[in-house]
């Protein structure tokens, strides 16, 4: 394949090979970033949604939860700030990603060419020698399931008890060697670690839709609404108040309230 050609990538089977060639200093990845063709990631599917082809507002929300998280990755790649503030208007059309609603009950899948657009963009906007490391990692972390059921798996078992975790369905040999892949790179590339984060942050907002159905299926890991609740439960205890990314200041403070200071905050305006 010639160098200015851009990778064929049909599954996420490609992704972890492309992952784990990287990782000797004598292969070289081939052409420039991806062509993404015959691949559809599912992200979520409900079986036992009443109404086929339906979004419930839990659902959407999810589905907000998702794109908040993907676009603050995107702002990171392309310009090295994790914060959607940075985003320009062709990025955010870009970002205007259609999920399809498949057949059946309600799932939750990304066409093929909405990545490929989605990525086209992404790539155009990036600068560095690790260009095609950090889009595969980025496609890694948010749509393939063999990230979903690690991540799924590791928060389930680090919620229960221990004698409860055996409940769980267990990693395959392939899961277990692709994490080994994924924290390789991320050890080579420690400027991607971000990414992780926000693919976290991602997978959350789905299983926080898989609570309201006995049976579901995210990112490729089967749940229970029991198992959902608990992988979500304890990290809404664990957070202490609301994030709100951006600048502000203290335009004013009420010191007579008993149960403390009242401030009042004002957005810094943009420099």
């Amino acid at each position: 394949m010639p160098a200015d050609q851009p990778v064929l990538v049909a599954s996420e089977d490609q992704l972890w090979d492309i992952l784990e060639a990287q990782l000797s200093d004598t292969e070289q990845i081939p052409g420039t970033g991806f062509s993404i063709s015959g691949w559809g990631p599912e992200l979520l599917y409900l079986p036992e949604e009443p109404i086929g082809h339906s979004v419930s507002p839990s659902v959407a929300r999810a589905i907000t939860d998702f794109h908040r998280s993907l676009s603050r990755s995107y702002a990171y790649l392309a310009y090295g700030q994790a914060n959607a503030i940075f985003l320009r208007q062709d990025d955010r059309e870009l970002l205007d990603v259609r999920f399809v609603v498949t057949d059946g009950s309600s799932g939750l899948e990304v066409a093929d060419w909405i990545i490929d657009t989605l990525i086209a963009g992404l790539i155009g906007k990036m600068t560095g020698d690790h260009i095609t490391v950090a889009t595969a990692v980025f496609l890694v972390l948010y749509f393939t399931h063999s990230y979903g059921k690690h991540w799924i798996s590791k928060r389930y078992e680090e919620k229960r008890q221990a004698h409860e975790a055996e409940e769980r369905e267990r990693l395959g040999a392939q899961e277990i060697r692709r994490m080994e892949i994924l924290s390789d790179v991320l050890t080579k590339h420690p400027h991607l670690k971000p990414l992780q984060d926000g693919a976290e942050d991602a997978k959350m907002g789905l299983v926080n839709a898989a609570r309201n159905f006995n049976r579901s299926r995210v990112q490729g890991a089967n749940l229970t609404a029991q198992e959902a609740k608990i992988i979500v439960s304890r990290q809404r205890e664990e957070r202490k108040g609301r994030r709100i990314d951006g600048l502000f200041e203290i335009s004013r403070i009420n010191p007579e309230h008993e149960a403390g200071h009242l401030f009042r905050l004002s957005v810094c305006p943009a420099s």
